[in-house]
């Protein structure tokens, strides 16, 4: 049986890739998030709200709360420059429970739990936990658990001795077979290439002007990467026609 609606002392934060979104409306200081979320600073103990005028961090040092509360609790103090204890708040009316079924994925990676279960155990019904997982962090539990696995057995891989059966397994994949299929598209290359660092896999690459920046495009046999600058993602059109640009660029070399 699974518990997710204990209460403990812990703070409750939000983590792992995807808080990627939380963290970009916070480089973009979005005032349409304040209220929804607050970011502490480790590094200064300070917590703020995600329009705060204040220089950026680095994306290591910053921790996501749903609440000022959980920040508080983590130990963290408001900061002066923004005020984040008097943003009116606007919480996701299913925020903590999100959360908190969030940590539980993040806690137990290898273990198969079914979004029915999940829902159950939060206090909810499935499709209010399927439309709130979504909109808050863009996938399903099921897809947020299968990415905690894979950026688990990139850790493992890593590791010296570490042998790739090993990692498999470890990181929770039920066999072999589940990471080997189309490990291409989903780590630019197989696993034990990976496992020995990339070695000799050839990057192509090429940069392109924009009216927002430069950009770059890097690809692999398998794979396309880009690398783009955070405004242009408000302006999709403008960030294809350059994507299209650099990779004609890149097709001559492939």
């Amino acid at each position: 049986m699974i518990e997710i609606m204990s209460r403990t002392t812990t703070a409750t934060s939000l983590t792992g890739d995807f808080a990627e979104t939380q963290w970009q409306q916070v480089l973009e200081r979005d005032t349409s998030a304040d209220g929804q979320f607050f970011y502490g600073v480790k590094s200064t103990g300070i917590v703020c709200k995600p329009s705060c005028p204040s220089r950026r961090p680095t994306r290591e040092n910053v921790r996501f709360f749903p609440t000022l509360t959980d920040a508080f609790e983590a130990g963290f103090r408001a900061c002066r420059r923004c005020n984040p204890d008097s943003t009116a708040p606007r919480p996701d009316p299913h925020g903590r429970v999100i959360a908190r079924v969030a940590k539980y994925l993040g806690d137990h990676p290898g273990q198969r739990v079914t979004t029915e279960a999940l829902a159950k155990a939060a206090g909810v019904n499935r499709l209010t936990l399927l439309r709130a997982f979504r909109r808050v962090f863009g996938v399903s539990p099921a897809q947020y658990a299968r990415t905690l696995r894979l950026n688990t057995f990139k850790e493992k891989v890593k590791e010296p001795k570490m042998r790739v059966t090993d990692a498999i397994y470890d990181a929770g994949f039920g066999s072999s077979s589940r990471l080997y299929e189309n490990s291409s598209a989903r780590l630019g290359m197989t696993p034990r290439e990976m496992r020995n660092g990339a070695a000799g896999i050839i990057v192509r690459y090429s940069t392109s002007n924009s009216p927002l920046g430069r950009m770059l495009v890097a690809a692999t046999n398998n794979w396309v990467f880009v690398i783009v600058r955070p405004k242009l993602l408000k302006r999709p059109l403008v960030t294809t026609m350059f994507v299209l640009k650099a990779v004609m660029t890149m097709s001559t070399w492939l």
